[in-house]
C-alpha cells in the first residue's frame, strides 16, 4: 500500500511504482509553498505574523491532506482503468470532493489544536475580524437611525 508514495525504497519492497517520485516531489514542494502562502495572507490581510506552532499545525494539516489525496489518487485511477473508465473524466470529481472534505477536517483539527494551545495568532486574527464586523455593524446602525424618512 505505501508503494504509491514511497515505492522503490527498500523499506516498501521492490514493487515498481513509476509515480512515487513525483508524489514525493509534490510533498516536498508542499511545505515551502504553504509557508509562503501563510506569510502572504498574514502580511496582506491581518498584519499578524504567525507563530511557529501555527505554521506547524497548518503545514501538518496540509501535508496529511495531500498525502492522503495522492494515495487515494493512485488507488482510484488504477481501479478506474481496471473497470474500463476514463480516469481523467471520472476521478477528478471524486478527488476534489474528497480533498474538500479532508482539507476541512484537517483544518478543523488544526484550529482546535491551536485553540487548545492558546496560540496568539488565532487571538489576533479573531480580534481583527471581530473589530471589522463590529465596526460594520456600528456604521449600518448609525446609517439606519440617522437616515431621513
Amino acid at each position: 500500500p505505501c508503494a504509491a508514495i514511497c515505492g522503490g525504497w527498500k523499506t516498501c519492497g521492490s514493487m515498481p511504482a513509476p509515480h512515487a517520485p513525483i508524489s514525493r516531489i509534490l510533498l516536498v514542494l508542499l511545505v515551502p509553498g504553504q509557508i509562503i502562502f501563510v506569510y502572504t495572507i498574514c502580511v496582506l490581510n491581518s498584519d499578524v505574523m504567525p507563530t511557529p506552532l501555527f505554521l506547524l499545525a497548518y503545514t501538518l494539516a496540509s501535508f496529511c491532506q495531500v498525502f492522503l489525496l495522492l494515495y487515494l489518487c493512485q488507488i482510484l485511477v488504477y481501479w478506474m482503468w481496471s473497470r474500463g473508465s476514463d480516469p481523467d473524466n471520472a476521478a477528478i470529481p471524486y478527488l476534489t470532493a474528497i480533498g474538500d472534505l479532508l482539507g476541512t477536517g484537517f483544518l478543523a483539527v488544526a484550529f482546535i489544536f491551536l485553540s487548545v494551545m492558546s496560540d496568539p495568532t488565532l487571538d489576533h486574527m479573531q480580534m481583527g475580524h471581530f473589530n471589522e464586523t463590529m465596526e460594520a455593524d456600528i456604521h449600518s446602525a448609525m446609517n439606519t437611525t440617522l437616515s431621513p424618512l
